[in-house]
Parts: C-alpha cells; sequence; structure tokens
C-alpha cells in the first residue's frame, strides 16, 4: 500500500487531534514509511527479448520536435535537416521559403557553405496559419501555410546514400496563372573574402572567390540548373550544386523553363504545377565524384533518384533516422513543476546534438565543430574578431572530442569512421611533422630543437613515434614550403616567421638553427592531443569490441604517440616527467601538465593490455610500459583558500613553468605552478609581470576526470577528494559569479580566490561569462556532484542557445556546448570507464551516478548543498558501455528500480550496486542467480548476446514486481526554452552589481597566503 506524503501528514495530523490510540497511531507510521516510495510507478519498460528499453520513439521523439508556429525570419534559428552527407538550415525569407545548404565534403573541413535554395509561389503561400517543424524521428522538415481551407506543405528531406536533397511539394490550390520559382544562388563575388586575405582553401583561391552557373534541358533531367564552384582547386574538393523538378502521382502538365541570371543565381520556373511535385536539388563534390567531375556527378544523382522516385527515397531517408534513433534512448525528466521545463529543454538538447552531429557524420570530411552541415553565415563561420574563417581552417581537437564523445556510449561509434579516418590516413605525414619539429642537433650540451633537454650527442635529441597537432588540416600538410597550407595552419601548429607583439613572450628556436621564430603559443606545444586521439580509438575498441578496428586503426596509432612519449620523457629524480608543454591552451612552456600525466598513465596501460589483446611480440615496445607507468610524475598539488579560510589541497595545471622572457633564457629559472595566479596585477600589462595569466579560459587541471577518467567517483577517497576540492576552486570558475572589472580594467576572467580588495570586485552575474566549451558540468558528473550538473547545463543554455532551434552560436566553438550537454547527460547516468585499475578487463558499470536533485538549489563555494534526493527527477535510458554491453535502467522517486544488461561481446561485466547499499544480485532471464547477493559490487561472466537483470533481493520491488508499459511522449506544439530564474541580486541578475561585503559567501575572497608545507596526491 503506498499513500502520498500530503495524505501521511494528513493523517498524522488527524490521528494526533481526534486522540487515536496508539495502535491506530503506530499504523499511521507504518503507512508514512512506506510512503518513502510513494510516488515511484509500478512500471518498467526494459525488454527481456532486446535487451533495451520498449519505447514508441515516434511517440516518444514527437516530444522534442522543433516547432514553429510562425515565419522563421533569422536563418541562425533556421529548421535544420540533414542526411550525414548534405544538410540545410531552413528559413522565410519575405514570402519565399528558403534553404542554406552545405555539402559535408564539398569544401576542406567544410569551411564553407555550398549555395542557397529559394522556393517561391504564385500566389504568394498562404499566411493565416504557419507550422515549421523538424519532425525528429523521421528526420524530415515540415513546412506548412495554411488558409482557407487550403494547406500548401513542403518536406524537405535527402538521400542517406548520396549528396542529395529533396523537398515535396502539396499544393492542392487550383487556377491558371500558378506557378513555382525556384532560385538557387550563393552570395556574391566577395564569396571567400571573409577570410581576411588567409589563402584559404590552399593553392587557389581564385577557384573559391569566383562560381559558375548554368541551365540545361536534357531527356533524363528535363530543364535543370546548375551551380559549381571550387572546380580547379588542386586538392579536388569543389562542387556542383544541381536543382531539377519531377512531377508527382497527381499527375498535371506542367511547363518548365530555366534562367541563368548572372554568375552567382539561376531560377527555374515552374507554370501551372501539378498539385504535388518534388524539386531536387544535389551537392555533389568533387572529392567524391569520378575522375573528380561534380558536374557528372549531379546529373548521375538527380538521375537516379528520378528513376528511384520521391517516395522510395524519402523511405529510406526516415528509415535511416527511425534505425539511428533505436539504439539508444534518454529521458532526463522531472515531476516538479519547478524544473520539468528545465529538464525538458536540456533532453531534448540532447536529441538535437545527436541529430545535428549524424547529420554531417557519413562523408570523408569528419564532422566539424563549428561548421557541421548547419551553417547559416555563408563562408564566414568563425569569431568575427579573428579571420572569420579561422576557426573552420582545421581540425581543432579539443573542440572536436567535445562534439564527438557522446556518440561511444550513445552506440553510434560508426559515426566516428571519418574522423578516426581522417587521422589513420594523416599517420604517415604526422610523423613527418614530428620529426621536422622536434629532431635537431645537440649545441652547448642542449637539444636546439628542445632546449628543455640536455644532450651530449645528436642522437640524445631523436625523437621517433607521431606528435599530433592540435590543429590538423585535411590532408594531414603543415611543412610550410609544400605549399598547400594556410598561413594560419602554419601560425597554429609549425614554426612560420611572423611577428606579433602578443606572442613575444612565447620564443622558440627554429630546429637546426639559431633563427627566432614567433609563434602562437597557445596550441604549438600541446603534447597531449594525440594521446587522447589514440585513447579514443582504444575506448571505441572497448564499446565495440572491433578487434579488427584496434588491430589496422586504433593499435597502431596509439603505438606510435606512445613512441613518441618515450623519447619526449626525461627520466629525473626516478620519476618520468614531461618539460616544455602545453597545459592545454591555458598554460604554455611547463613541466609535467596534468593532461599528459593523465595520458601517459591511461595510453601507456591501454597499449599495455592492446599488446596483448593482439599478441604483439615487439618486446622493444612492451617491455618497459609498465616501467613508465609506475614511474611517471605525480599530479601536482599546491595549496589553496576555502571559503571558510581553510587552507586545502587541489590538483595544479603543472608542477612548474620554465620561465623564458628572454630571448635564449629557457632555464634553469622555474617557478611552482602553485605561483600562477599570484602576484599577477590586472591592472599593468601582463609583460611585465613575472607570472603570466592563461592564455584561454580551459581547465587542465581536471582532464584526468575527462576524458582520460583516471580519476572519478569511484577513486581512492584522497585522491577524489583532491579531485573534488580542485573542481570547487577552479580557476575556470563560473558557478555563482565571475570578475566583472579589476582596477577599472575591462577584464572578464574569473580567479576566485587570489586577491585582497574585494571592494575593487564587479560581480558579474551574467550566465553568458561560462564559456561554450566549458567541461564543468561532466568533471561534475564523473565526481557524482549530482546538484551541479543540470545547473551548469541550465547555465550554459542561457549563455549558448540563442536560438529556439537549439542551435547555439559562438565565434569560437559553434556545437561545443550541446556537446557538453550530451555528455555530461550520458555521464550522469551511466559510467563505464574503470577508475581502479586501468589494467583490469572492463570498468565497472555505475548507472545514475549523478541523478540531479533540486535543479533551483543554491550553490556555495566549497559545498553542493541543497536537497540530497533527486526524488523528483525521473530518469531511464538505453546506452553503451566499455566491455561491450547495452545498460539499460530506469529511476524514479529517489530510488533505481533495476539495470538490464545485454552482453554485446560476451565478456566479464562489473556492476556497482545501483540500490544506495541495498542488497542485490544479479540473474539471467530464466531465473538463474549468475552473482550476489552483494552490497557493494559482483563481477559475472557474460554469453553472447544474452541478457541479465540486476535486482534487489530483499524487497517486493525486484524486477518482476514492476508492470511493462511502452515509453511514448505527447507530440510539441511549440518553442522550447530554458527558464530565466528571477533576478533576486544573487542569480543570473544580468547587470553588473557591486560587491556586496555582507554577503556571508563572498567573505572569504583574500589572496593567498604562502603555504609551508607538503602535501601529496596523485
Amino acid at each position: 500500500m503506498y499513500i502520498t506524503r500530503a495524505i501521511r501528514n494528513e493523517l498524522l495530523s488527524q490521528a494526533f487531534q481526534q486522540g487515536l490510540t496508539l495502535f491506530v497511531f503506530l499504523i499511521v507510521v507504518f503507512l508514512s514509511i512506506s510512503a518513502q516510495v510513494d510516488a515511484q510507478s509500478m512500471t518498467k519498460s526494459f525488454n527481456t527479448t532486446t535487451g533495451q528499453l520498449d519505447v514508441n520513439y515516434a511517440g516518444y521523439l514527437s516530444k522534442h520536435d522543433l516547432v514553429y508556429r510562425r515565419s522563421i525570419a533569422d536563418r541562425a534559428d533556421g529548421i535544420p535537416v540533414g542526411t550525414g552527407k548534405v544538410g540545410a538550415l531552413i528559413y522565410d525569407q519575405g514570402s519565399s521559403v528558403k534553404l542554406h545548404i552545405t555539402g559535408v565534403d564539398a569544401s576542406p573541413h567544410t569551411m564553407f557553405a555550398s549555395g542557397r535554395v529559394a522556393i517561391s509561389a504564385n500566389p504568394p503561400l498562404p499566411s493565416v496559419n504557419i507550422e515549421r517543424r523538424l519532425s525528429l524521428h523521421d528526420g524530415t522538415a515540415i513546412i506548412k501555410n495554411s488558409s482557407n481551407n487550403n494547406t500548401v506543405k513542403m518536406t524537405v528531406f535527402g538521400d542517406p546514400n548520396s549528396e542529395l536533397l529533396a523537398i515535396k511539394v502539396e499544393d492542392p490550390r487550383v487556377g491558371s496563372g500558378r506557378s513555382y520559382t525556384i532560385d538557387l544562388d550563393i552570395w556574391d563575388n566577395s564569396i571567400v573574402n571573409c577570410n581576411g586575405g588567409g589563402g584559404f582553401p590552399p593553392g587557389d583561391p581564385s577557384s573559391w572567390s569566383t562560381a559558375t552557373t548554368g541551365k540545361e534541358t536534357n531527356p533524363e533531367n528535363p530543364v535543370a540548373i546548375a551551380l559549381s564552384r571550387g572546380q580547379s582547386d588542386p586538392n579536388n574538393y569543389g562542387y556542383t550544386m544541381r536543382v531539377n523538378h519531377q512531377n508527382g502521382s497527381k499527375g498535371g502538365s506542367p511547363t518548365v523553363n530555366s534562367f541563368v541570371l548572372n554568375s552567382t543565381a539561376a531560377r527555374l520556373v515552374i507554370y501551372n504545377p501539378s498539385p504535388d511535385f518534388t524539386i531536387w536539388i544535389a551537392v555533389a563534390s568533387r572529392v567524391n565524384a569520378t575522375g573528380y567531375n561534380s558536374e557528372g556527378a549531379a546529373f548521375n544523382i538527380i538521375g537516379n533518384a528520378r528513376r528511384v522516385g520521391a517516395s522510395a527515397i524519402l523511405n529510406s531517408f526516415t528509415g535511416f533516422w527511425h534505425s539511428f534513433w533505436s539504439k539508444s534512448f534518454v529521458q532526463y525528466s522531472s515531476t516538479s513543476a519547478d524544473a520539468r521545463t528545465d529538464y525538458d529543454y536540456l533532453e531534448n538538447l540532447w536529441y538535437l546534438h545527436h541529430y545535428v552531429v549524424a547529420s554531417a557524420s557519413r562523408g570523408k570530411n569528419p564532422f566539424h565543430f563549428m561548421a557541421g552541415v548547419h551553417r547559416f553565415n555563408e563562408d564566414c563561420e568563425g569569431n568575427p574578431y579573428f579571420n572569420p574563417s579561422f576557426w573552420t581552417a582545421g581540425y581543432w581537437h579539443f573542440n572536436q572530442r567535445i562534439s564527438l564523445f557522446p556518440l561511444l556510449a550513445s552506440n553510434h561509434a560508426e559515426f566516428l569512421d571519418s574522423y578516426h579516418n581522417f587521422y589513420k590516413s594523416s599517420t604517415e605525414d604526422i610523423k613527418a611533422i614530428t620529426l621536422r619539429k622536434f629532431s635537431g642537433t645537440c649545441e652547448n650540451q642542449t637539444c636546439v630543437a628542445r632546449p628543455n633537454k640536455s644532450c651530449t650527442c645528436d642522437a640524445d635529441c631523436a625523437v621517433e613515434g607521431m606528435w599530433t597537432p592540435e590543429v590538423l588540416a585535411f590532408d594531414g600538410l603543415f611543412p610550410a614550403d609544400t605549399g598547400t597550407v594556410s598561413k594560419e595552419l602554419e601560425r597554429l601548429s609549425i614554426r612560420t616567421p611572423f611577428v606579433d607583439q602578443d606572442y613575444n613572450h612565447n620564443r622558440r628556436f627554429q630546429p637546426g638553427s639559431s633563427e627566432v621564430l614567433y609563434n602562437n603559443p597557445n596550441v604549438e606545444n600541446i603534447m597531449s592531443s594525440g594521446a587522447e586521439v589514440a585513447e579514443w580509438m582504444w575506448k571505441r575498441y572497448l564499446f565495440t569490441n572491433d578487434q579488427n578496428f584496434l588491430a589496422n586503426t586504433a593499435y597502431p596509432y596509439m603505438k606510435e604517440t606512445v613512441k613518441f612519449y618515450k623519447k619526449w620523457l626525461q627520466l629525473e629524480d626516478g620519476v618520468y616527467k614531461i618539460k616544455g608543454a602545453n597545459a592545454q591552451e591555458n598554460w604554455h612552456w611547463v613541466t609535467n601538465p596534468v593532461p599528459d600525466i593523465a595520458a601517459v598513465r591511461y595510453l601507456f596501460s591501454a597499449a599495455k593490455r592492446a599488446a596483448i589483446i593482439l599478441n604483439d611480440t615487439d618486446a622493444s615496445f612492451t617491455s618497459d610500459l609498465s616501467t613508465f607507468i609506475t614511474k611517471t610524475a605525480p599530479f601536482a598539488v599546491g595549496p589553496y583558500m576555502k571559503i571558510t579560510g581553510e587552507i586545502g589541497t587541489k590538483y595544479l595545471p603543472c608542477s612548474t613553468v620554465i620561465d623564458e622572457y628572454k630571448v635564449g633564457e629557457f632555464g634553469p629559472n622555474e617557478s611552482n605552478c602553485e605561483n600562477l595566479y599570484d602576484d599577477v596585477d590586472l591592472g599593468t600589462p601582463w609583460e611585465s609581470t613575472r607570472f603570466y595569466g592563461p592564455y584561454n579560459l580551459q581547465t587542465p587541471e581536471l582532464e584526468m576526470l575527462f576524458p582520460h577518467g583516471v580519476i572519478g567517483a569511484a577513486t581512492s577517497s584522497n585522491a577524489y577528494k583532491i579531485a573534488k576540492d580542485t573542481y570547487l576552486a577552479r580557476a575556470n570558475y563560473d558557478r555563482d559569479r565571475s570578475f566583472g572589472t579589476w582596477k577599472g580594467s575591462n577584464y572578464t576572467g574569473s580567479w576566485l580566490y587570489f586577491y585582497d580588495k574585494p571592494t575593487d570586485i564587479l560581480i558579474d552575474e551574467n550566465p553568458w561569462k561560462l564559456w561554450i566549451w566549458s567541461q564543468d558540468a561532466i568533471y561534475a558528473a564523473r565526481l557524482g556532484l549530482r546538484d551541479d550538473v543540470t545547473k551548469i547545463l541550465k547555465r550554459m543554455a542561457l549563455r549558448n542557445n540563442q536560438f529556439r532551434n537549439g542551435i547555439p552560436w559562438d565565434g569560437n566553438a559553434r556545437f561545443d556546448s550541446i556537446g557538453v550537454n550530451a555528455t555530461a547527460i550520458n555521464e550522469s547516468l551511466l559510467q563505464s570507464h574503470d577508475y581502479h585499475n586501468l589494467d583490469s578487463a572492463n570498468g565497472s558499470i555505475r548507472v545514475f551516478v549523478s541523478p540531479p536533485s533540486d535543479l533551483n538549489a543554491p550553490l556555495d563555494d566549497q559545498n553542493v548543498v541543497g536537497s540530497t534526493s533527486d526524488v523528483n527527477f525521473n530518469g531511464a535510458f538505453t546506452l553503451a558501455a566499455e566491455g561491450g554491453f547495452l545498460v539499460s535502467s530506469e529511476r524514479e522517486s529517489g530510488k533505481t528500480k533495476y539495470v538490464g544488461i545485454k552482453s554485446l561481446a560476451g565478456k566479464q561485466a562489473t556492476v556497482s550496486n545501483p540500490f544506495d547499499g541495498e542488497e542485490f544480485r544479479v540473474r539471467e532471464v530464466s531465473g538463474r542467480v549468475v552473482a550476489g547477493p552483494s552490497k557493494t559490487w559482483v563481477a559475472f561472466p557474460t554469453t553472447l548476446n544474452w541478457v541479465y537483470i540486476v535486482e534487489r533481493t530483499a524487497t517486493d520491488r525486484k524486477f518482476n514486481d514492476y508492470m511493462h508499459i511502452t515509453k511514448t511522449g505527447t507530440p510539441n506544439n511549440g518553442e522550447k526554452s530554458i527558464s530565466i530564474p528571477a533576478t533576486n541580486g544573487k542569480f543570473f541578475s544580468f547587470e553588473k552589481e557591486p560587491y556586496n561585503t555582507a554577503t556571508p559567501e563572498y567573505l572569504q575572497l583574500t589572496s593567498l597566503t604562502r603555504y609551508l608545507g607538503s602535501n601529496a596526491g596523485n
């Protein structure tokens, strides 16, 4: 018997008021105890045959449809549609419906949009009732205009197997003089000028700064118009767009004429159109065309579409998306009226992120974090303060990982093919870059190319293996003398002469000479990118058990990356140190940056396991892996001041910074990294200070949590405690406040614990200060900090989701924030990486690690406060886990109902207690118990494709006690948004407010006094 808390309280009140007997009172108390789980429904959705949740995906995903009951004037807010190879944003311009179209492989790195198609009707489309909808389950965009019982409907879809979009038009209006005009165009002849003279794409810029148009009448493709660009690109990029009309099933005898308006525009006019017809749009890329003939490919693509027919291609398109969605599921909702809208919005972003990534992940080019196929800014996609196409000039791994990482847990590893193939195909070029960048002679007992390394002969300076640049071009080539890469990328990742006063502090020697060159310091010495790529490949193996991928792609990349680290690491004082590397973009030329220390620990362990799996007998490679693992330097630790005034210990981003402000001075001056923020006077130019501020707002000191996962919620208490304190004291801090100004300057950083003049500080509560790539929510999820995850995701949505379609816009990293949202939600629901022992077979399956509690509970500086119960959270999922498992679970009213596991590889499974300390067991569907009972964790062998149930042992809430239902949803019929909390003087004030010394949690913002003593932590 289950009663609500309200009824329980009323019964208790009546018992006292009426003087009921003790016996009756005890009965009421018993009922009140049972009410602790009163809100949990006795239903389940796990299917023991399929091994995943039963979901009516059409019904459930309909609640996440993007819906506008209006015209969309801003193309940035358009409805997205995509096939994996080509896509568009759909918006309105006057009475026209317009598609801003991008082909994945049409240009290097998908750096340019391809063109526009506008559809206009005569008479104009009805305007009394308007609907614009992305039908998420089908993947289609629906355009409806209605009045006077007439509805004009356009369905936008495509061919998942070719570079084709289609628009099926249904217009029942009749009468003479009716027509449709289809305009195909590209911006103007200033295309590519937005590159600011950056010279991209490489080779022949004129090929991209001009376009050609044409028309054609052919029996197979009657009356078509076309637009071509990049036809002389030496790297075989470039494309042809071709537009053609085809009558539908309702007959009619339209007349179709074509016109070339100018070199950038052509027009198709359909007179007396059929009540239904299809507009075919090919975006044929040269790189995928036979003989690089994109004009011929466009002709063939539309010819094939006409033969197959619109209905068959639409069925193929919707089938592709139905299959895509069926592989995983996430429910992230709340029963609280206050939080329901926000949880729904964050869940909506999870599905939207997967849609936009999958829409652009089936080409030769990998999905690009700035571009995808849902571009709206013509050729100019990037930060307007820099080169507007700056960020699409290559693949920046840090941002790519944020967008693509969720795909593994979401059971979509195949959509990583293009990204992993991109690195695999670049291997030999990367090796050449490595030798050119780091090999050099020994002069004056110092390696010229590595001034942090001492030597006695040239052989001491040799490097081996592969250093993967943080920024990599489409062909993997960087040498300046090849002429194949733009000046922008040369500046970013290889030594290129250019002078910029902002970079004078980071001078380097040209390998093999004494010439001093100036380089962008942010990425040139990031060493950890290659290790992350290699780890990611290894994790793909762990999720999929694809041994062919391990042998042919992952392990070779892992091996070459490990070889490089072996040569780069230096044995000093009994430990291997990394010297002269960057801690992400924040800190330059440092020793033992956290990302590299974490990478060595994880990657070397993974390589050791992979060598065993593949029976690698190369002893020169495998024999010393364990030595490097055990002797790699520990993470550096240092003091920080807590809000209470106590001194705590946190991980530092590095151990020492090499002081190199004088030309040629690379040491021995080194400073402990605990001083990075100390003594910085932000009122004076940073060049005059001894220690400098970060060059970007990343958080490298927390990279051991993500992506490397060597510390987390299940780690030993000391390491976890330090990691948690590091998170709470992180310098890139944006939970409740960040500095708006300091000493009158317009400084927008957020160093919270390092200054002792609080009256000079203006507190900026504006959530727009949370950076689009901030991974704080992922760190919080891996630490099990349930309150932080959703609050930070909400703040990121407030900052980045300016448009109703949910697609962020930021001049530096467009899709990062919804990638963080998807990863953080995945990590809060399921974690499977192993923190304890990286040499073990698999990680432990842990469900609902960070289920959110009260979304609106406040946070102080040192502790997660508010509700400790997720009683209002209603969560469910089917996601993939390391080891080759499909895991499903449901949670309501603060209690997990069960866990269902399908073994996809037949490996041993380890499961941590999902029932908050209650005794549990694991059984087969037949009922045979295979593990448990236990109150901690269990490990058990599995059989390929068998399903296992994890359930309580001692209550009436075993798996079979729940009644089976299929999950579904109610269609969405309006625009979604995140709520903006009311301004109460603390949260989300959109005005800068003076510092209030009476606010208790702000009283301890004092400078950090030198802490004497040592604190150990790994």
